[in-house]
This record gives structure tokens, sequence and C-alpha cells, in this order.
């Protein structure tokens, strides 16, 4: 029983440490998605917005249609997973009990709830796909319209010059 416990607690261990490993890199001219355990947060031009209302009045200002609707489909997707997460969770733990306590009938109740959270683990992980996509064809597209046009000026024992670069 000790070496489960263990088990149990490395597993839990080697969890949150993958979780703690977020590296991030900050462009102040794109977008930058934060990905913490509660609401993923986006950063832009020195403002954080967090959750998913203030980033859908980011995207209506400054988005694309397209972007918006990955937004939505994200939105969706977040709801059912925390849906199905809840319920799935309901299932694994009223079945634990069921099964702790001797009764047979707990184990359709653990294997349906077992089911039901893998579910939202996948909608959870398309969730957060359409959000980096959204994330990602708006920095494309900022990156596009604007052109960086690059004047050097210099004086030189020779001469001067003068460098367009765009």
């Amino acid at each position: 029983m000790k070496q489960y416990l263990f088990l149990l607690f490395f597993l839990f261990v080697l969890t949150v440490g993958a979780f703690c490993q977020q590296q991030f890199k900050y462009e102040p001219d794109k977008m930058a998605l934060l990905k913490p355990l509660r609401k993923p947060s986006i950063i832009y031009k020195e403002k954080i917005y967090i959750g998913s209302r203030q980033m859908k009045e980011l995207f209506a200002d400054e988005g694309t249609p397209e972007q918006i609707s990955y937004l939505n489909r994200y939105s969706t997707n977040n709801t059912l997973a925390g849906i199905f997460g809840f319920i799935g969770g309901f299932g694994v733990g009223y079945g634990g009990v069921l099964v702790i306590s001797g009764d047979k009938d707990g184990w359709p109740w653990l294997g349906g709830g077992a089911v039901v959270t893998l579910l939202a683990g996948l909608l959870q992980g398309s969730a957060n796909k359409n959000l980096q996509i959204a994330v990602t064809t708006f920095n494309e597209d900022k990156s596009k319209k604007t052109s960086k046009v690059v004047l050097n000026a210099g004086l030189t024992t020779n001469g001067a010059g003068v460098q367009l670069r765009f």
C-alpha cells in the first residue's frame, strides 16, 4: 500500500512540475498568451486581458471575423469541458464511494465518470488549441500589415551615407 501511495505522490509531483515549467516570450508589438491554471490571459500593448469576456472585447476591437470565430470556439469548448468535467468527477466520486462500500453497482458509475472526464480533457485541449490559433493568426496578420521601414544615416571620414530598408 505504501508503494502505491508513493507512486501516486511521485506522479502528482511530476504533473505539477510539468505545469510550472511554462516559458514565456513577450514582444510588445505582438499578442502573447499566458496559460495559468485558472484563466488564460493575453498581454497586448502592455495591457493584460484576463478571461473570455475581456479577450472577446480585445478581438472585437482589433481582430478579424476568423479570429473571433476561433475565440467563440474556445469559449464553447471550454464551457462544455467544465460541465463534462464536473459530471465526470461526480461519477468517479460517487462510483468510488459505492465500490469502497462494497456495492457492485459502483463500477459503472466509476467507469462512466472516467470516460466523461476523459472527454472533458479532450474538449479542454481543443479549446486551448483554438485560443492559440486565434492568437497566432492575430500576430501573423499584424506582422503582415505593419511594414518596417528603417532609415539609417551616418557620417564617416569618407563622406555621408544614407540607407533605407523596407
